[in-house]
């Protein structure tokens, strides 16, 4: 049975022109068969303080004119980039081709692109996290791209994870929970690989999550207790997983969705228990799965659900 939104289609034909205005950078497809993560120490900024990002910053929230030419988002955004571990800007240049000024630019428009409030919170992060002379981890090569999310402070939030501790039963990186993540890219496909965490590990915790009782019915965990875990996931496979844990869902897609899983065909799970299920099924398969937020152009081949 397909379940169309009239509203999905008629954004869809009000939108089909400015296809070709998006991004059309292809999803990442992972030619490594697991992620690998590398570590190293945030830096003092050379020459630069600290003190500017935040005098800067309020300047900006009560819409100060401060022409002070230190004031400015791509100054900002050099204190925060320049904090960077010189490996991290290493694999930003070998995996994205992104060199020093490139990610300076990037960051002095993600500057200009979300609230005060977030680009405060990231930048006290950094500070605080550099003057504890922390280390960060990131993975060598990442399974998303720039491209995957709405503004370069977001990508970072992705990449920058906790050094793994015993504790961590799922081999998930975790993330950093008081640095601001960002929003996942719309009107794109978003794809989960076998490489992007360790799926036994992962598959080992599922009772946790869905466990079957003497009966055989499935109990679930709450859909606030999957939100919770889910936040703390680090790179794009968290956010991805956090934001399809919802209340109810509906259909983007101009073509429609089904309401059973299918190859190559949008499907629009009932509630978050039937997305879970679907999950788990691709991860006891090994087996990849395709999110979209918003109408996409061209549908994936893979089971995919449209969110």
């Amino acid at each position: 049975m397909r379940r169309t939104s009239l509203l999905a289609v008629f954004l869809h034909l009000l939108s089909a022109g400015d296809y070709a205005d998006a991004k059309s950078a292809a999803p990442r497809i992972l030619k490594t068969r697991k992620i690998t993560y590398s570590c190293g120490k945030l830096r003092h900024p050379y020459g630069l303080h600290f003190s500017i990002l935040t005098d800067c910053l309020g300047d900006w929230r009560k819409k100060k004119r401060n022409l002070s030419r230190l004031c400015t988002p791509t100054i900002v955004a050099e204190i925060m980039v320049s904090a960077l571990p010189s490996g991290l800007h290493d694999m930003l240049w070998t995996q994205y081709r992104l060199d020093n000024v490139s990610v300076i630019d990037e960051m002095a428009r993600s500057l200009q692109t979300v609230d005060y409030s977030v680009s405060m919170r990231r930048a006290l992060w950094l500070k605080r996290m550099t003057k504890k002379g922390k280390n960060v981890c990131w993975p060598d090569e990442p399974d998303f791209t720039p491209d995957d999310f709405q503004e370069f402070g977001g990508t970072l939030a992705a990449l920058l994870v906790q050094p793994v501790t015993p504790a961590n039963k799922t081999v998930i990186r975790r993330r950093y929970q008081t640095l601001p993540p960002g929003f996942l890219a719309r009107n794109r496909i978003h794809y989960i690989y076998k490489a992007a965490y360790d799926y036994g590990a992962v598959w080992s915790m599922h009772e946790d999550w869905r466990h079957y009782g003497i009966i055989g019915l499935p109990s679930y965990a709450s859909l606030q207790t999957m939100r919770d875990e889910f936040d703390t996931w680090g790179g794009r496979v968290g956010r991805l997983l956090m934001a399809s844990m919802r209340d109810q869902y509906e259909c983007d897609y101009h073509r429609g969705c089904v309401d059973e899983p299918r190859m190559g065909r949008a499907y629009q799970p009932w509630d978050y228990r039937a997305l879970l299920d679907l999950w788990l099924h691709c991860v006891s398969n090994i087996s990849p799965l395709a999110f979209t937020f918003g109408d996409v152009q061209k549908a994936p081949n893979t089971l995919w659900i449209s969110l």
